[in-house]
């Protein structure tokens, strides 16, 4: 197995009409989509990044990868490059 060198996450956000905010994510292990939501969750700020830690977690996809805090600090223990990005935007397109 090649050694993991990069995560991007990339998060959609939408705020309802009574300004509670709801999240998705993408979740890419060196340019490949790895694991993605399969519905949308409360969460705002970056909170779509501890869902993404959640994820590969359960999924088992990062050996080693430590479920404690948060995944950047996380992904830099094993010398594992993390980026991510929220795109506010309309309910419909949180699953996209």
């Amino acid at each position: 197995m090649n050694k993991i060198k990069s995560i991007n996450v990339i998060g959609r956000r939408w705020t309802d009409n009574y300004g509670s905010t709801y999240c998705t994510h993408k979740t890419y292990i060196d340019g490949k989509l790895a694991v993605k939501s399969d519905d949308f969750e409360y969460g705002y700020g970056d909170q779509f990044l501890h869902y993404a830690h959640r994820d590969l977690i359960k999924n088992n996809l990062i050996k080693g990868l430590d479920p404690k805090g948060l995944l950047t600090l996380a992904a830099r223990k094993l010398g594992i490059n993390v980026t991510y990005e929220a795109i506010d935007g309309p309910k419909k397109d949180l699953l996209k």
